[in-house]
């Protein structure tokens, strides 16, 4: 499993970042993030791909799988 950062401040945030993401990036993160919390024994409190180009098929599945987007990298 390779996710770009994992942070721990009294909880746990799983954050991808990408180039570009598209509905199967999606499902990749979603699925490494479901390895993790099995791996550590606690699902991560926020689920998050940046990217500044994403797939509206992208952002609906995102939505369903509980993934927060951001394409605003000035956040």
């Amino acid at each position: 499993v390779e996710l770009d950062v994992v942070v721990r401040n009294g909880e746990t945030i799983v954050v991808e970042i990408k180039a570009h993401a598209g509905r199967g990036d999606v499902a990749e993160f979603a699925r490494s993030a479901d390895l993790y919390d099995k791996l550590h024994g606690g699902a991560p409190s926020h689920r998050i791909l940046i990217s500044p180009s994403v797939d509206p098929k992208a952002l609906d599945l995102a939505a369903k799988l509980g993934i927060e987007i951001s394409t605003d990298l000035s956040e």
